[in-house]
């Protein structure tokens, strides 16, 4: 579904667009290159919401990519950001938060977009389609994965456990011209939905933002402390760091952070 960002839809304009979303999915199955050893990446954002009922064959296209890049070894890395402006559809998302969606709109700014919409994949920072698009996603992939970065960034990151926080320690180098991010992500979890347009549903979320940082790349080095969520299991989350220009938010790099 698509939200306007100056004016509220009306009900006619939100089916045409659920519409237009179900047309733009395609259910090939996912194939990624099987070797990668050239300092390349891919971070995926997915735009996502537990009341949009477009959203959950994104989430299972989401799956597929890690499952994938899991098996074989592949620097892909998808995420989920939970957007909070379809609360008000019958079911609010727990996952959401409204800075997610003023990520996306900073992206819609910089793709001369009108509009936002659930489900939407940003690959890199560079393109954005709709997230159940599987034939796309796999192109997109395949081109970044096939292809040497433009720069030859290098990130180290460690976090820790201490008590209800997690300490993370990073080092970067020739970055200069944007942020550093820190996500929280939580591996994956299973919601129930129990009204809206996904009432009866199953959802199984996967990779969720459950909190998000960012600091300037001037700083090279430093240390990040996120507030774990009380609700979450330490043994099923990680943290993405990745390095994104301030201007046109190409990711310039990106990794898992390791734990000590």
């Amino acid at each position: 579904m698509q939200r306007n960002v100056i004016i509220m839809f009306s009900s006619i304009l939100v089916l045409g667009i659920f519409l237009f979303n179900n047309f733009g999915a395609d259910n090939s199955s996912l194939s990624l290159p099987k070797v990668v050893n050239n300092g390349s990446f891919v971070v995926l954002e997915l735009f996502t919401s537990l009341s949009c009922s477009s959203c959950p064959d994104a989430e299972k296209h989401l799956a597929e990519v890690q499952k994938i890049a899991d098996k074989e070894g592949l620097p892909v890395y998808p995420i989920s950001f939970h957007v909070d402006y379809w609360n008000h559809l019958g079911w609010v998302d727990k996952f959401s938060n409204e800075i997610y969606s003023e990520r996306q709109q900073q992206y819609s700014r910089v793709f001369k977009k009108y509009n936002i919409y659930t489900p939407q994949m940003v690959v890199n920072g560079q393109f954005e389609f709709v997230g159940s698009n599987r034939s796309l996603c796999e192109k997109k992939i395949a081109g970044f994965l096939d292809n040497k970065p433009e720069t030859n960034t290098q990130i180290e990151a460690t976090f820790e456990h201490l008590n209800d926080t997690i300490k993370i320690k990073y080092d970067i180098n020739k970055f200069n011209s944007g942020y550093v991010n820190f996500a929280l992500v939580e591996n994956s979890r299973e919601i129930e939905v129990k009204s809206g347009e996904n009432a009866g549903k199953k959802i199984k979320c996967i990779n969720i933002v459950r909190a998000f940082k960012q600091k300037n790349s001037l700083e090279k080095s430093g240390t990040i402390l996120f507030k774990c969520p009380p609700d979450i299991d330490r043994n099923n989350m990680h943290i993405l760091v990745y390095l994104q220009n301030k201007v046109d938010m190409r990711v310039r790099g990106a990794t898992l952070a390791k734990l000590i």
